[in-house]
């Protein structure tokens, strides 16, 4: 009998482990995929404005963009590259035969997704055409998506235990200078709590 409770144990302990691991793959693929969307949303965003700026300063505009995440990368008609905010202008090859540089060529927007042969990572492309007919694109990597990921999930954690201890220095109703700092104390405290 205990032999069989065992066995009936382990079984179970196996299946729900399964059902955990498959849950989990189900939930990083689906997030993976709407963070992936988010990224491409926002270098749209992203491309858009450099590009009203490229049109009215011309490359003067690129060369004194700072704090950007994202790569910027100014092709003209004949597929050169004339700027790069990630990579050596002079050693980079002819770029007209790019899927999102040909698109964006044909029907004034290109997108595509594919291994970086300069920075060798998997990157997410987004291509628009300026008046004068060259091509801006600006791309970012599926790492960025992942720190997507990540943020979003230390904030809802970090939400999550700050609701928590608020509820708890709330029922506290304590004005005294001595239970307030014990108070923020655990505030902080259940804030580190997540890490």
């Amino acid at each position: 009998m205990i032999i069989l409770s065992k066995k009936i144990f382990k079984y179970i302990m196996l299946v729900s482990s399964m059902v955990t691991v498959l849950g989990l793959a189900f939930v990083i693929g689906i997030l993976s995929h709407s963070f992936q969307h988010q990224l491409m949303n926002e270098l749209k965003k992203e491309a858009v404005y450099i590009s009203r700026g490229v049109e009215a300063a011309g490359t003067d505009y690129l060369e004194q963009l700072n704090n950007i995440d994202s790569r910027v990368t100014y092709v003209d008609e004949s597929g050169k590259v004339l700027y790069d905010n990630e990579a050596d202008v002079e050693s980079m090859g002819n770029h007209g035969h790019r899927k999102e540089i040909r698109e964006a060529e044909l029907n004034g927007e290109g997108e595509d997704e594919r291994m970086s042969s300069t920075l060798s990572e998997k990157t997410i492309y987004y291509a628009i055409r300026l008046d004068n007919g060259n091509v801006l694109r600006v791309s970012g990597t599926h790492n960025f998506s992942i720190y997507f990921f990540i943020r979003y999930f230390i904030l809802c954690r970090v939400h999550r235990s700050h609701r928590r201890c608020c509820d708890t220095c709330r029922s506290n109703d304590s004005t005294q200078y001595g239970k307030q700092s014990s108070v923020s104390f655990f505030h902080v405290f259940s804030l580190l709590s997540f890490f």
